[in-house]
């Protein structure tokens, strides 16, 4: 059971007038109510200057967005130049060249099988030819793949020859007359007659002796 206590002066005192233990309670909740206000205050005007803020920087970005130019393609100067893929075609027509522009192959520039020629053989050493003289030559060519036609000494109208002679009928066949003195080992150079009858003519002179 409680213990009671008689009573005193300190029983009648009102609220306000509390003393001690009371008051110091009291005390410590407003100040506490104070330190609250002060932080409700302080976010308020931070928030206030954070808004502030925030509507003068989109004021600014909508400023400079506006003053921006609309395109760079307006310049004059870009416009009128050509395009690079208009270039590149150009170079490459231009680079290509024309049919018309090929030159075509002569008739003359043909090549000419040298060994499917007709080649006469004629002794031409003259009064003193030597017998039998045509006959080895132009079996020497046909064993070099020759195409040996007539072999036989030639007439006095031709002439006699101190120097073997290739002739050649036509300028298509310069280079098988070339051949052909190598083959035989002479060094004369062959001569252009365009009166003899068949493709290629060996005049043996008298100096084919010696080569034999």
């Amino acid at each position: 059971m409680a213990e009671k206590f008689p009573k005193d002066e300190f029983d009648d005192l009102s609220a306000s007038r509390k003393v001690g233990a009371h008051r110091a309670a009291e005390r410590g909740w407003r100040t506490l109510r104070i330190v609250i206000g002060a932080l409700i205050a302080t976010a308020l005007v931070v928030g206030i200057v954070y808004g502030v803020m925030q509507i003068t920087r989109s004021q600014s970005v909508f400023h400079d967005y506006s003053a921006a130019p609309q395109s760079e393609s307006s310049d004059p100067a870009e416009s009128a130049s050509p395009s690079s893929e208009a270039v590149e075609s150009a170079e490459g027509a231009s680079a290509e060249p024309s049919d018309s522009a090929s030159p075509s192959p002569s008739p003359s520039a043909a090549a000419v099988n040298a060994h499917s020629l007709e080649v006469t053989v004629l002794n031409a050493q003259g009064a003193n030819a030597e017998a039998g003289l045509a006959a080895r030559t132009g079996a020497k060519l046909t064993a070099k793949g020759w195409k040996i036609g007539q072999v036989a000494t030639a007439s006095s109208s031709f002439g006699a020859h101190r120097s073997t002679i290739v002739y050649y009928t036509d300028e298509r066949y310069a280079d098988a007359a070339k051949q052909l003195s190598s083959d035989l080992q002479i060094t004369t150079a062959p001569q252009y007659n365009a009166t003899l009858s068949v493709p290629l003519t060996v005049a043996i002179g008298s100096d084919y002796s010696a080569r034999r």
